[in-house]
């Protein structure tokens, strides 16, 4: 015996409610997005920065947890290649760390192939969803970051440290309000047909 309010609504109540809390996430996702976005334009200098020396700060660690890795299993097969990849993870941290700058640079390179990536997918994503209601925003964010990605290009390596933030900043603003679209368009349910 049910006492829940929930369980008493019917047998198909849990999973409405799966649903409906499912369904938030697209919505907070967006929402992070546009937040995180913003922040990026209002800080385009730190952003890129920051985002280097994480990068940096996260491979260093990562080689430093392989290697020790790769020597307490020393015993095991492919205690070479273990330590040739630590060491190497390890030393291409360090070498972001040591000199951020020009790994910044490097990085916003590797952003604009990322953003006509990221252009093709949105794309591709969009086509594949078929005629849904949100759409017209994922095309409009593909198209995006399409012409960012190629503004980014035709002004580097002078702009490394506020383009690529900015950029990326506007794109994650404008994927952030394609979610939240798309949320909304699968969170309000179709109303039944009546017969005339």
């Amino acid at each position: 015996m049910a006492t829940s309010s929930t369980f008493s609504r019917g047998p198909f109540a849990r999973e409405t409610l799966l649903q409906e809390v499912s369904a938030a996430h697209p919505l907070s996702w967006g929402i992070l997005l546009i937040i995180l976005g913003f922040l990026a334009i209002v800080f385009p200098s730190v952003t890129s920065l920051s985002i280097t020396l994480i990068l940096g700060a996260i491979l260093a660690l990562s080689g430093v947890i392989q290697l020790v890795h790769a020597i307490q299993r020393r015993h095991h097969k492919g205690l070479r290649s273990r330590l040739v990849l630590s060491i190497a993870t390890l030393a291409a941290g360090a070498l972001i760390l040591s000199n951020p700058f020009v790994a910044t640079v490097s990085l916003a390179y590797i952003l604009v192939g990322f953003m006509m990536a990221s252009a093709i997918l949105k794309m591709t994503f969009a086509f594949e969803m078929g005629k849904t209601k949100g759409r017209n925003w994922l095309i409009f964010s593909a198209l995006l970051s399409l012409i960012l990605g190629l503004v980014m290009l035709s002004l580097m390596p002078m702009a490394a440290f506020i383009l690529p933030a900015l950029f990326y900043g506007v794109d994650m603003i404008f994927f952030g309000f394609a979610l939240t679209a798309l949320n909304a368009s699968h969170a309000s349910p179709a109303k039944p047909r009546t017969a005339l």
